[in-house]
């Protein structure tokens, strides 16, 4: 099989793309708005592709060619289950000893996610026990089943296939679970249960739902509460407590009245199959991990679609793995949510509402088709839980991220006409404590060379006043008339109050070293109207082709990290509102532009960036209104360039791997600092000791450029080219002899 060949056909490989991008052929989906989109864009980006493609077959066979951070694409024994490391398979091993060496990767990682057993739904008919439901009883043709009314057990080893309707009854698993591996065939089923789950594992080593080819099978439940005799908290229409597998050709449906659709305690997996969900809770659910390389699903569910807890003790759980499938997703919370790791590696992946798109501790996307609608975040890397909900982190985290209740306030400020000019004495400690002591001050430390441009209003820790300041404070009792200042602090709530051009605002006070997005290849679109990409640490692009229409108000961007952004290739067309905008930092390796237009673009309005030769580099028309535009590609270098919106046309500088332009309250990667910053338009305000949001000080500034009361962290930084190893886990090398 060619390197095409495979990438065409299955996915169940479980061949990791970690960066194996020259081996991609993404197909345009014909859909109108994407195209409407953009339309240049795939046809830039196929020719590159068939020119590496070319090469890399030429010089590796496809196998070996990466991009971005490269890893090994088997994964560490320690992501693997205790069943699964003590466990051989011998078909696995059968299979590599007959390929050949090109194509050593895709057979040595397909044991990284999947075995044998998992991709092969075939079975001996003449060994199998037929199971036939009919209303309220139950018959069987051979042994390891117990019957008891409408309750069938299965009690060892072996393949058991069902057809027939059960009015209100269910399926028991209840085998050694060191040795039994059990196949459940569902052949044309119906199965209602009103007080529990309609399938129940409780016992073996793994199972295999099997939804044979041909057949619609259905499996709801009725009532709104579950008998738990065994105290295991059996929550849903499938439950199993140990791992579980869905395989076949077959349509499975399943309705979730009570509460979620497919829980698993461990392992939970999907390698072919049809499945309509309708759950009242979660769709699937799975604590070690979710792994799918093929299959149809349409989901709709009141919570997360698909969701992975893990365990707060080990970080190796709770893991969400896609390499193919076509996904439909209505959620109501997350589309996609992983406790820990989220790496999509292919697939087309379609979800037309939810709270937010794709969520994890860290996602990794490496292919596929990705169309997210979110009424919050596109994509959201949330890092990992440290445990630690004392106060501030090293990069500005205030406690539990709550903003302070402002139910009460009537919008005027304090009246502080009979202030004396004289300041408390600071000692560069956080006011409000008896002994002028904060805890988040020992918090700043690790965060107080990220900017050097602070170093000096860090220097001066007195709490002394500036020379030039005459004993009178402004008029505080109401908010100053910032609608003609532009020289203090940016002269508006973009800039001012908020912190001089966003670089000292808010604050992200979820940033996290560990939070990390990662895009080496794929075909993206976000429709977002919270941040359209946010990661509460760092984000990287090496690949892959991102178009984000990003927020209309002016709380959120199109692009959001709480450190730092990263571009190294790929191509990116992110639009929004301009008051957070935010873009890569200039520690890039391939350029990028931020605009802000200064107004809001209407939907319609197409959007071009032309060189200076004429050539139009991009050509995009907004889906919703706007105000400013970010873009990066290959094609982007430095030199003089035309961005035309509607009827206006303006000619920007490109002299920095990032550069921003036009009107924007946005910034050069980082996020925006800790809270409050900026003053009301006037140049005496005081700045934050050092940028780093930590707020423990106040150090006075004449510049205007300046804050009172509450820190900015500004831009965060990192060392060029920082990049992380975001290979994830593979349990089951070789678990099923069976």
């Amino acid at each position: 099989m060619s390197p095409v060949e495979d990438v065409n056909g299955s996915m169940c490989t479980g061949k990791r793309r970690d960066m194996v991008a020259a081996c991609v052929d993404y197909e345009s989906t014909g859909d109108n708005k994407r195209d409407r989109r953009y339309t240049d864009m795939r046809k830039k980006n196929l020719y590159m592709i068939s020119v590496l493609l070319t090469a890399g077959m030429v010089l590796s066979g496809c196998s070996d060619v990466v991009i971005g951070n490269s890893s090994d694409s088997s994964l560490s024994s320690d992501f693997l289950t205790d069943s699964e490391a003590d466990s051989t398979d011998d078909s696995s091993t059968d299979s590599s000893d007959d390929s050949s060496s090109s194509d050593s990767t895709t057979s040595t990682a397909s044991s990284d996610y999947f075995t044998d057993r998992d991709l092969d739904p075939s079975y001996d008919e003449s060994e199998a026990i037929n199971v036939t439901l009919s209303g309220d009883t139950v018959t069987a043709d051979g042994d390891g089943v117990e019957i008891d009314g409408s309750t069938i057990t299965i009690t060892a080893a072996g393949v058991y296939v069902f057809t027939g309707t059960l009015d209100d009854g269910q399926i028991v698993v209840d085998a050694d679970k060191n040795s039994d591996k059990v196949q459940i065939v569902l052949n044309g089923v119906d199965i209602t249960c009103s007080y529990s789950a309609c399938i129940y594992v409780k016992s073996a080593d793994k199972v295999f739902i099997t939804s044979a080819d041909g057949t619609e099978n259905t499996l709801q439940d009725t009532g709104d509460t579950y008998t738990d005799e065994d105290g295991e908290g059996v929550d849903g229409v499938i439950y199993s407590k140990d791992n579980i597998t869905f395989n076949g050709s077959g349509t499975l449906t399943i309705t979730a009245n009570y509460n979620h659709a497919i829980v698993g305690n461990d392992d939970v997996k999907f390698t072919g199959g049809t499945y309509n969900i309708t759950a009242a809770n979660k769709g699937v659910k799975a604590n070690d991990s979710i792994r799918i390389c093929d299959g149809t699903f349409n989901v709709v569910s009141a919570d997360d679609a698909f969701h992975t807890d893990g365990d707060e003790d080990d970080t190796t759980k709770g893991y969400i793995y896609i390499s193919g499938g076509t996904f439909d997703i209505d959620a109501g919370d997350d589309g996609i949510h992983a406790e820990t790791e989220l790496i999509v590696d292919g697939g087309t992946i379609n979800i037309t509402n939810c709270y937010e798109g794709l969520e994890g501790a860290t996602i990794t996307i490496n292919g596929g088709d990705i169309d997210v609608v979110a009424s919050d975040d596109g994509f959201n890397a949330t890092g990992y839980d440290s445990g630690d909900d004392s106060g501030m982190d090293l990069t500005g985290d205030m406690g539990d991220g709550e903003m302070p209740d402002m139910s009460n306030f009537d919008g005027e400020m304090p009246d502080m006409s009979d202030f004396d000019g004289e300041m408390p004495e600071m000692g560069g400690q956080m006011p409000g404590s008896a002994d002028g002591t904060s805890d988040s001050s020992s918090d700043s430390t690790d965060s107080s060379s990220e900017s050097s441009d602070t170093e000096t209003a860090a220097s001066d820790m007195s709490g002394e006043l500036p020379e030039n300041f005459d004993g009178e404070m402004p008029e505080m009792g109401e908010m100053p008339d910032m609608s003609s200042s532009t020289d203090a602090a940016g002269g508006n709530m973009g800039g001012g109050m908020m912190g001089g051009n966003m670089g000292g605002g808010m604050g992200d006070m979820d940033s996290t070293e560990d939070a990390v997005i990662t895009i080496n290849g794929g075909d993206i679109y976000i429709d977002a109207s919270g941040d359209g990409i946010d990661s509460n640490g760092y984000l990287y692009v090496y690949g892959g082709t991102i178009i984000v229409d990003g927020p209309t108000s002016d709380g959120d961007g199109a692009l959001d990290t709480g450190i730092e952004g990263y571009i190294y290739g790929g191509e990116v067309i992110a639009v929004g509102s301009s008051g957070m905008a935010e873009t890569f930092s200039s520690e890039s390796t391939q350029y990028s532009v931020l605009y802000g237009f200064g107004t809001t673009l209407s939907e319609g309005t197409e959007i071009t960036i032309t060189d200076s030769d004429g050539n139009e580099l991009m050509s995009y028309t907004l889906n919703k209104a706007a105000s400013s535009v970010i873009y990066s590609s290959a094609d982007l270098t430095e030199g003089t360039y035309t961005i035309t919106y509607g009827d206006e046309s303006v000619e920007v500088e490109i002299s920095d791997l990032s550069t921003t332009a036009g009107t924007t309250g946005g910034m050069t990667g980082g996020n925006m600092g800790g809270f409050g910053g900026g003053n009301f338009g006037d140049d005496s305000g005081f700045t934050p000791d050092d940028g780093t949001g930590d707020g423990s000080s106040f150090t006075p500034d004449s510049t205007g450029e300046g804050g009172s009361f509450g820190g900015g962290r500004g831009g965060g930084s990192s060392e060029a080219g920082e990049t992380t190893d975001n290979d994830s886990t593979g349990d089951d090398a070789a678990d099923d002899s069976f």
